[in-house]
């Protein structure tokens, strides 16, 4: 009689683990991970902003003044683009290495380091139309749409509440040079990414505990399962049982043979 998912009560064997993870299968919180990169990337762009602010005017500078204004054509456009963009990517690089061990670290501690290709393989299965139709109507995905939207509006409250905070610093800012208004901008947009980046934060950490949670919930066994794993590992403990006792049988008549030629007996 097939189990179902009310008798799965049984915490899962380390086989079992082990099954899942080479799967592909962890309990991952993809807004744990935006929310830290994102609190990462304000906080290296409030300490470097000075700094690569007055670097990118340096270079837009420099290639403004590469050539004279008289000589100033498509080529020469093409080579003042081209060292901007060349610079600007040299700027950034040291910030998009950070980003990049910093996202590979979240998923590693989340996933415990572990490394899976099976979730990348193609299964054709997944291609049916009935089956996509199925998944995209599930209970599943209507809970996944619900917290999406969930998280939606908390992200939209924070920035609105930020903003409804900052309209004075918005005018202030105007009344100033160009390079105040940028400057306050600057930091006000910094401020917005910040706080949702505290957001993302929390709502990833609620959303890690409950997807560990319903990943253990999901790796839970029944008594049957865990008596065919072991069927499996150790084999049929009746067939051994069967095994033990024909080999006892088979050694019996040499017991009684060796026992004729014994000189004592012990029983």
């Amino acid at each position: 009689m097939a189990d179902t998912d009310q008798q799965r009560s049984e915490a899962p064997t380390p086989r079992r683990r082990d099954e899942a993870r080479k799967k592909g299968q962890f309990a991952l919180s993809p807004d744990l991970t935006t929310g830290i990169l994102m609190l990462v990337a304000g906080g290296c762009l409030w300490m470097m902003g000075p700094r690569l602010a007055s670097d990118l005017m340096a270079i837009m500078r420099d290639g403004l003044l590469f050539v004279p204004r008289q000589d100033w054509g498509v080529n020469e456009t093409t080579v003042a683009i081209d060292s901007l963009v060349w610079n600007s990517v040299g700027l950034c690089s040291a910030l998009v290495i950070v980003m990049m061990a910093v996202g590979l670290l979240m998923g590693g501690l989340q996933t415990g380091f572990a490394l899976s290709l099976e979730p990348l393989t193609i299964k054709w299965e997944r291609l049916s139309p009935v089956q996509g139709w199925g998944r995209i109507y599930s209970s599943k995905s209507a809970v996944k749409a619900i917290m999406t939207l969930l998280k939606a509006v908390a992200v939209f409250a924070v920035v609105f509440w930020m903003f409804r905070g900052r309209i004075a610093d918005f005018g202030y800012a105007g009344r100033g040079t160009l390079h105040d208004t940028a400057a306050e901008t600057w930091y006000i947009g910094l401020r917005i990414m910040l706080v949702v980046a505290i957001a993302l934060i929390v709502i990833g950490l609620l959303d890690y505990l409950f997807q560990r949670w319903k990943h253990e919930e999901d790796l839970k066994m029944s008594r049957q399962d865990i008596l065919d794993e072991q069927k499996q590992t150790d084999g049929d403990p009746q067939m051994k049982a069967r095994v033990r006792k024909l080999q006892r049988e088979m050694s019996r008549p040499r017991q009684i043979q060796e026992v004729k030629s014994a000189s004592f007996v012990v029983r």
